[in-house]
């Protein structure tokens, strides 16, 4: 599958590098803006122009932040062949690829620990100067298929044409282990920078030409590089993904970094296996999917998504033929394990299905069984995931092993994976002819513990009258107390980001009962700024503050967040603790009967509304609060 080759109307085709010389100011405005500015001289003048032609670093310190650890390194090998055309127009051609190899691989070191490692630089008996780039990665691909090497590079003759388009200078397959490369000989971009700057001297001229090829050549080699990874185009002229080349690019966006990471921690030496692509297209598939990001070009996210299904429905067909090969001894074992399983003899049909896990790698059924067993099991490990992945790459249509690859991940608190998981589940559920109310259940059930109500909510939809309400009645409970208002996506939370919330949430609340202040005033600062109009962190800060006995701090925190949301029964709960801690018992009274109002089934706050109205001698209040809470639960509240 070749790439797609479409460029968006963010990053537009042109015919000329840009930014184009030929498109610049002209001197009488360089005149004009000179005499504005005092006098200066023409090469002063030209002297500020070349700055902003220079192209920009894509040195180390451009591509991560100073405060992250340096990945573990990683030496990868590429094989080189140059064509008689590139050899012809380079004298020192050897010299010129490795020298492009070391450039790339300080950038590759830096951010991914990739260490770019040139295993022989091979002359290639071919002729591309009137050829297309499509037309020669073809023949690479036949001349060599890249065993023993991580990468196979052509390098061909550079092009007349002076362009700014990746496909003209470069060309990989997505996924592939191949990439070409032209040479950055460009007559026509020295042409044009010798005429616009004719009043420095030729050393600072022969400079700038000189780093804007080295440039070229560097960034065009990484994007290319990143396409075989799975990276796709993107929208940004600014980042290197671009389907246009530009002189400023820098670096690849986070997304795509993500991308890339997850391309290198499948690719091999050696050649991949049909289960080795699929758990590659299966962990990218999953991310594409539940990352929301515009910069990406949507064209290129449809094809690169509509691979990751290809594969994972290649696999799960060739698991099909494998399963008919199965011994007749070994049919018989599965049988008996399945019919265990089915009689809750969970520990009899481990013992039957365990010896055939490792023989039928490939055979969907056997995975399945193992999955869900582990999952009986309550097994909270790696391995119970690794088992229910490889059930889901043999079987990708089957919600039912989808979910549990969710509920495997969520138990081994794989967030992100596990919401990934879920959602395709919800698409192929939403796709089934006849509704599997059990599945529908199962998938709210799991959406709850990922902490995505709003996708709990939507599932309780397929529910019956009774299940729905239940459903309905819990994820409203949970957002009352943590602050996350109906629609939450008002107050900047998507659903998508709902369970990155709530976590956050939670482990800020795990932080304060420990008293370790310190650290929870720092994870509520993140909260402010990840989510700075949602009303959960200004309960958080109130909560640190009237721990800190910072009474007056504490109970403006708590205003800000009711007023946000008044149904918020942290903010509440914790505001009537304020009015207590200076005497107010009648206002504290108000916002923790405002909590028992609106979720009845705290027993901590009727204990303490309790003890507010026995401080303040409301004799007749309390009576009545016993007999609520007798009706409530059925016994006395001490």
């Amino acid at each position: 599958m070749l790439y797609s080759r479409r460029v968006s109307r963010h990053c537009e085709r042109r015919r000329v590098d840009a930014p184009s010389v030929r498109r610049r100011v002209p001197y009488a405005a360089l005149a004009l803006l000179a005499c504005s500015c005092g006098y200066r001289t023409r090469g002063q003048i030209e002297r500020d122009y070349a700055k902003q032609l220079a192209p920009a670093s894509l040195q180390p310190e451009a591509q991560r932040d100073a405060n992250d650890q340096p990945p573990a390194s990683r030496k990868m090998l590429i094989r080189i062949y140059a064509d008689q055309d590139y050899r012809s127009e380079i004298l020192s051609w050897e010299y010129e690829i490795e020298e492009q190899i070391r450039r790339a691989s300080i950038v590759t070191e830096a951010q991914f620990g990739t260490v770019l490692a040139i295993e022989s630089i091979r002359r290639w008996d071919a002729r591309s100067f009137e050829t297309g780039l499509e037309q020669t990665l073809a023949s690479l691909e036949k001349l060599d298929s890249g065993a023993g090497v991580d990468w196979v590079v052509g390098f061909v003759a550079s092009t007349p044409l002076i362009t700014a388009t990746q496909d003209q200078l470069g060309m990989a397959r997505l996924f592939g282990r191949h990439l070409v490369l032209r040479g950055m000989k460009s007559a026509g971009d020295t042409d044009e920078i010798e005429q616009a700057l004719k009043h420095i001297s030729d050393r600072e001229r022969d400079a700038l030409i000189r780093d804007r090829k080295l440039h070229r050549e560097t960034a065009v080699f990484l994007h290319e590089w990143a396409h075989t990874l799975g990276a796709f185009h993107g929208r940004s002229p600014e980042f290197l993904m671009c389907a246009t080349y530009r002189p400023k690019q820098s670096q690849f966006p986070a997304e795509t970094v993500r991308v890339i990471e997850i391309g290198l921690k499948h690719h091999r030496s050696d050649l991949l296996d049909r289960q080795a692509f699929a758990a590659w297209a299966r962990e990218l598939g999953e991310y594409i999917h539940t990352t929301a990001w515009p910069g990406w070009d949507a064209a290129a996210r449809v094809e690169a998504l509509a691979w990751t299904e290809q594969v994972l429905k290649t696999t799960a067909e060739s698991a099909s033929h494998a399963a008919s090969t199965m011994a007749e001894v070994d049919r018989q074992r599965l049988d008996d394990a399945i019919k265990a399983a089915e009689s809750g003899k969970h520990q009899e049909a481990r013992t039957q299905i365990e010896p055939l896990v490792e023989r039928y790698p490939n055979d969907a059924r056997v995975q399945a069984l193992a999955c869900h067993l582990d999952l009986q099991a309550a097994r909270n490990e790696k391995p119970a995931v690794e088992r229910c992945q490889r059930a889901v790459a043999l079987a990708p249509d089957d919600a039912g092993l989808l979910l549990r690859l969710g509920h495997a991940q969520l138990d081994n608190e794989d967030l992100v994976g596990g919401q990934a998981s879920l959602l395709r589940a919800r698409q192929i559920l939403d796709s089934a002819k006849k509704p599997d109310r059990e599945s529908w259940t199962y998938l709210a059930s799991l959406f709850h513990q990922a902490g995505c109500i709003s996708w709990e909510e939507q599932a309780a939809e397929q529910l019956g009258d009774q299940e729905r309400r239940s459903f309905r009645a819990e994820a409203l409970r949970v957002r009352r107390w943590i602050g996350l208002p109906p629609p939450p996506s008002s107050f900047g939370v998507p659903p998508e980001r709902e369970a990155e919330y709530l976590a956050a949430m939670r482990r800020t609340e795990t932080e304060l009962d420990k008293k370790k202040l310190s650290n929870a005033k720092r994870s509520i600062e993140a909260l402010r700024k990840d989510f700075p109009d949602a009303p959960g962190p200004l309960g958080l800060e109130c909560d640190l503050h009237l721990r800190s006995a910072r009474i007056g701090t504490a109970k403006a925190s708590c205003e800000r967040a009711l007023r946000a949301y008044d149904e918020f029964l942290k903010g509440h709960y914790l505001l009537g603790l304020t009015y207590a801690a200076i005497g107010q018992s009648i206002a504290a009274a108000r916002h923790l009967e405002r909590v028992i109002d609106l979720d009845p089934t705290s027993r901590q706050t009727w204990s303490v509304l309790e003890s507010v109205l026995q401080s303040a001698h409301q004799d007749q209040k309390l009576d009545s609060l016993r007999a609520r809470y007798r009706a409530q639960f059925s016994n006395h509240s001490r």
